[in-house]
Parts: structure tokens; C-alpha cells; sequence
């Protein structure tokens, strides 16, 4: 159902004007004066598109992990990365990071590979963050800044991977 005013969609089902068009009602019958440069504002923009929703599937994120491990794992074959306890092959595990699940870290024995973030947020020293995002690791416990790749890429994140490290920012 349109909003009545300026046929727009609107956010609440029970409403009968959107939010803007009320704005607008409520403004009118404090300030007419007002309330006519408004509409004339109002009538010339459209409405806002709607934000999409956040991709937080948490069992597509791991089966593209689990995709992305195997892949580096090959990296490690082909390159001879050998364990040197055992000399065989290094694996990659998953650790998970301090902060609730948010991050986890793939890491072999006895270094960090890289860090992937499985939710999408925001934090004040990295910015944006998207789910899937591939980070260099800073130190054992954190990330670095930018994100190097993604694991929901069709590549799984592969092109920023290597067989000593995820790679550096050009």
C-alpha cells in the first residue's frame, strides 16, 4: 500500500503515511510557511532506497572457509611447506578470535595465516567490515587494517593467498 501523500513505499504496514510525509503533517500544523518549502522539497526527491540486509549466513561463511583452507593447503604442497616436526604438509586451523565469534583466525602450529571476519560491522581502527573478509594478520591476536580479499568471491579468496602468507596491498 502506497504512502497517501507521495505514493512512495512505506516503512511501517499499519502506517498510512510514510515517515517523510509525516514529518511533513506534523511540520504543516506548526509552521505553514514552512511546511510549503517542504513539500516542494519533498516532491522533487525520491525516497530513499531501503538498505540491504547483512550477509551473516554463518554456514555458507564456513563451507567457503573450509574451501579456501583446502585451496592454501594445495598452495602449501606445491611450495614443499613441510612441518618440521613431522614432515609432512602444514594444515591450517581454526581458532577462534576473542571478540564473540566475530573473527577467527586460521593458523598453523606455530603462526597466524590470516584472520576472516564472519560478521559485518564496523569498528573504529578498521572501519567497515564485511563477512568473509580475508586480513593479513597484524600480530597473533589482531588483524590488520584493509582486507585482502574475500571468501564469498567466486575464487573463494584465493588471489590475495600464497604459500607464506596472505599478500601484501599494492
Amino acid at each position: 500500500m502506497p504512502c497517501e501523500l507521495c505514493k512512495g513505499a512505506l516503512d511501517n504496514a499499519d502506517a498510512t503515511l510514510c515517515n517523510r510525509c509525516w514529518e511533513l503533517k506534523t511540520r504543516i500544523n506548526a509552521n505553514p510557511r514552512l511546511a510549503q518549502k517542504l513539500v516542494a522539497l519533498a516532491l522533487s526527491q525520491p525516497n530513499p532506497p531501503k538498505p540491504t540486509p547483512p550477509t551473516n549466513d554463518r554456514t555458507k561463511i564456513l563451507s567457503a572457509i573450509a574451501l579456501f583452507i583446502q585451496g592454501v593447503e594445495a598452495k602449501f604442497a606445491a611450495a614443499g611447506r613441510k612441518n618440521f616436526t613431522t614432515d609432512q604438509p602444514e594444515k591450517l586451523a581454526i581458532r577462534k578470535g576473542k571478540t564473540s565469534g566475530d573473527w577467527v583466525a586460521l593458523d598453523t602450529d606455530r603462526s597466524v595465516y590470516c584472520w576472516i571476519r564472519m560478521t559485518d560491522g564496523y569498528t573504529k581502527t578498521l572501519g567497515a567490515l564485511k563477512a568473509g573478509d580475508i586480513h593479513r594478520p597484524a600480530s597473533f591476536k589482531a588483524p590488520a587494517k584493509h582486507a585482502r580479499g574475500n571468501v564469498l568471491e567466486q575464487d573463494y579468496g584465493l588471489h590475495c593467498a600464497g604459500a607464506y602468507g596472505i599478500k601484501y596491498l599494492k
